[in-house]
């Protein structure tokens, strides 16, 4: 007989979640098992749950007795903030693995043959379906690959925070408005001390999903121009330079429509402009959004300039230097250069930038999969390397904001520490030194002003924990309130 192995490592406290239970009449007791072979409906956002042929198990060892194939299984757990927003799926299967919390989105946990592993519960955290001090219903899929004996051996563990920054900064650090939309905002400090802006541009209706497709439906992050950059002298008034790469005029690999969410699409997202102090030049790291027509990511490439208005050059000529999303370069003390891109991927790159030096290599927390899901970002102080990107996090009285996430390390491959939420409403963030010596955070996603780009002040505590200062958040709680209320009275 072949066993389904599953066991759940849970620890309790306060928590704070969002949004609704939709099937709450359907509820089990809290940390009660039960599963089925025979879901009806097929789907967890099915409301029926108890219209089923649904067992109760008095343990996941149990249940493990009782599992040969296909199964159903749903539980419900009261997870507290600290834990809510580090959850760790572990084992390894054969088969795929799905998961839904409280009819949410389905995420695919894992698919196929694997060894045994540590994998991040879903893609964009699990706040948006989570509720306010009431049990979430955890519901698993397994499918067995056919052909093979079902196997899944799993574990749902919390794995408490030690830091979680409960202050946001406000709408006030937003530094341009109007039809300046920017998404994915970063800054780099140029040779000539003046600082140089860029990011993800487009149109109101790009930002906010309200572009018109191929396929007529409404999209967004389908089309823009290129990368834009302005220039500032005090991180406070921006000047417009220019589009220094389109894609009409400048694209090579990356000229072609492509297709996003069934509809034609080419844009480019989250450009970073860099300043490489041992080289004098400026570089930038790009990539389309989209997927080919065949299906297959674009990736991302490297232009290089004598000057931050251009012109620029391809670094790798007529193709991308790796494939992904999010690019991020880095120069370390000695001059070596690295991409990294994604949730933490790294790579080494050659002298002339144009290629992998070293196997790329995937940076993890202590505590956690990945530092983030995406918007990965490096930087350097004092000797320890700053290892950040997003996650979708959930606080108090149902918000669920964009946070940075950091880890830090002595060498920069690691061992990175455990992972902790440096600051909300600011993921996919740049940090970097001005030139008094105070460091910044950018932000595109400021209550009250979200696809803006916004410049606040950060600083480091006792522990050289990336934080927010004193004055410069306010509660997240009352933030998203007070914003809200505003937006009821000017509709």
């Amino acid at each position: 007989m072949h066993k389904m192995l599953i066991s759940l490592l849970l620890v309790v406290s306060v928590g704070f979640c969002a949004i609704q239970v939709a099937w709450a009449a359907a509820a089990v007791p809290n940390g009660t098992i039960k599963f089925t072979d025979a879901f009806p409906g097929g789907e967890w956002k099915e409301p029926n749950f108890d219209a089923g042929d649904w067992k109760t198990a008095k343990s996941w060892e149990a249940l493990a007795e009782q599992i040969k194939g296909e199964a159903w299984i749903r539980v419900e757990q009261n997870y507290p903030i600290r834990e809510l927003n580090n959850l760790t799926v572990k084992g390894g299967l054969v088969g795929e693995l799905t998961i839904s919390i409280n009819g949410g989105d389905t995420y695919t946990v894992r698919n196929g043959d694997t060894k045994p592993g540590s994998w991040a519960l879903t893609k964009a955290g699990i706040g948006p379906f989570v509720v306010l001090g009431q049990p979430a219903t955890y519901g698993f899929h397994y499918v067995p690959r056919k052909g093979r004996p079902a196997l899944c051996e799993l574990s749902l563990t919390a794995t408490p925070l030690e830091y979680l920054q409960e202050n946001t900064p406000t709408k006030k650090w937003v530094v341009m408005e109007g039809s300046n939309y920017l998404r994915d905002t970063q800054v780099t400090v140029g040779r000539d001390g003046k600082y140089y802006m860029t990011g993800t541009p487009g149109t109101y209706e790009f930002m906010f999903k309200k572009e018109k497709g191929s396929d007529g439906k409404l999209h967004h992050w389908l089309f823009n121009e290129g990368v834009p950059l302005w220039v500032s002298d005090d991180l406070k008034e921006w000047k417009w330079i220019d589009y220094v790469w389109q894609f009409d005029r400048d694209g090579t690999w990356a000229k072609e429509i492509g297709e996003r969410g069934g509809a034609n699409a080419r844009a480019v997202y989250a450009p970073e402009i860099h300043y490489l102090k041992k080289r004098d030049k400026y570089y930038i790291v790009y990539g389309p959004n989209t997927t080919r027509k065949d299906g297959q990511s674009y990736g991302l490439g490297i232009l290089e300039s004598k000057e931050p208005q251009g012109p620029y050059k391809e670094v790798t000529g007529t193709k991308p230097i790796c494939s992904g999303y999010d690019g991020n370069l880095f120069e370390d003390d000695d001059g070596s250069v690295y991409l990294l891109r994604n949730s933490g991927r790294i790579m080494k790159l050659k002298d002339d930038l144009s290629g992998p030096a070293e196997p790329e290599r995937q940076l993890q927390p202590s505590n956690y999969p990945r530092v983030g899901y995406e918007g990965v970002y490096l930087f350097k102080r004092n000797g320890i390397y700053y290892l950040t990107g997003a996650d979708q996090t959930a606080y108090k009285n149902g918000a669920t904001l964009y946070t940075t996430v950091v880890a830090m390390a002595t060498n920069i491959y690691g061992p990175y520490s455990a992972r902790y939420f440096a600051y909300p409403a600011g993921g996919h963030s740049c940090v970097f030194q001005d030139t008094k010596g105070q460091w910044h955070a950018t932000s595109f996603k400021l209550p009250g002003k979200e696809m803006y780009p916004g410049i606040f002040p950060v600083e480091f505590d006792a522990e050289n924990r990336l934080v927010l200062p004193k004055g410069v958040g306010v509660p997240v709680d009352e933030e998203i309130a007070r914003e809200g209320r505003r937006s009821q009275n000017s509709e």
